[in-house]
């Protein structure tokens, strides 16, 4: 008996040089392992989506998008009219991507020919007096919400599962690095966009006694020229800037014993969430970030540090084997937790 088909897609599909940009592919991936057993799972994605997945798993999109222009609006478009058709009588999983464009795609060529569920990670979408009324148009077509709080869930009007923006498989396990062979005290990995607020990191320990890496492709050349000056001279700061591939992003956090986080702008006192710090956290890093909701539960948890204050953050509070340790093992006690949301999640796409 042929299985039940379930579409996780990206109708955006933003590719940087043919390589898909952010945490979409990842995403798609752990929906295939969460649901591969239960569905035909299928990766809708653009032409970049090739580099991840084979003929097989992927449903193919006309288009990667990377500007926001009326013919790149279309483009979207275009690619949710092929997933509308090539997804009737299964199952549609939207990723958080040109969301505003994705409302009116579903206003005009959605029938409700499948189940859709939508992946919203805040509240942003729903902004704008514009968004507000492209969602009401499309509302009765959502049959859930999956979304990382209460608060975000509730906005939206419709059934919604709380749950982790990633969700955690035991075969994602990786050896561990000694305490003592890790070359990098902190580390601030992935995408540098403003609000991570990351030349105030380099200001706040350029001039420590600690080992700091910087690594990731910077949102802007202006950006990515103030956080070069801040570092110039500075011995104890590894700076690598430009596109991580998935193998030295995870290098680098195997050396790492600290990621920091320090979160601003959007982040604080708002419901977004954030990703990476299940990145970090998967792979047993503890976390020192801004106290915000997006963090909140690392703290709850005791899986790492925040504080309100970047500059009163005590370097020698964290930086001693048994304090990590005391970390790391309520991050494994964390992970277990996760089978819990997987049971959840499960059971409420269907």
């Amino acid at each position: 008996m042929n299985k039940k088909r379930l579409f996780i897609a990206d109708l955006r599909s933003h590719a940087d040089k043919g390589k898909t940009v952010g945490h979409f592919a990842f995403v798609a991936k752990m929906y295939r392992k969460m649901f591969g057993d239960l569905y035909d799972v299928k990766v809708a994605g653009g032409p970049a989506y090739r580099n991840h997945f084979t003929g097989e798993e992927l449903c193919e999109l006309p288009h990667n998008v990377s500007n926001t222009t009326i013919r790149d609006r279309w483009h979207v478009m275009k690619n949710a009219i092929k997933l509308f058709k090539e997804a009737e009588g299964g199952i549609i999983v939207l990723q958080q991507s040109a969301v505003q464009t994705y409302f009116v795609a579903l206003a005009l060529f959605y029938r409700r020919k499948s189940r859709l569920y939508l992946i919203q990670y805040s509240d942003e979408s729903l902004k704008s007096r514009l968004s507000r009324f492209l969602y009401r148009l499309i509302r009765h077509k959502v049959d859930g919400i999956l979304c990382s709080s209460e608060l975000v869930g509730k906005r939206f009007g419709r059934p919604y599962l709380v749950t982790p923006d990633y969700i955690y498989l035991e075969d994602e396990k990786t050896p561990l690095t000694k305490y003592e062979d890790k070359k990098y005290d902190f580390c601030v990995l992935g995408r540098i966009s403003p609000e991570k607020c990351v030349p105030e990191v380099v200001d706040r320990f350029k001039n420590e006694q600690c080992n700091i890496l910087i690594a990731g492709n910077p949102q802007t050349k202006e950006l990515g020229d103030e956080i070069r000056g801040l570092c110039e001279g500075r011995s104890n700061i590894t700076l690598d800037l430009g596109f991580l591939d998935a193998g030295t992003y995870e290098n680098y956090l195997k050396d790492s014993r600290y990621c920091i986080l320090n979160y601003g702008g959007p982040y604080v006192n708002s419901a977004r969430s954030s990703g990476v710090v299940f990145d970090m956290l998967f792979h047993d890093v503890p976390v020192i970030g801004t106290r915000c909701g997006a963090l909140e539960f690392v703290e709850r948890h005791q899986m790492g540090r925040l504080y309100t204050d970047l500059s009163a953050f005590r370097i020698e509070d964290v930086l001693d084997e048994s304090t990590y340790e005391g970390f790391r093992k309520n991050i494994v006690k964390y992970k277990d937790l996760h089978k819990t949301y997987l049971q959840q999640l499960r059971a409420f796409v269907t």
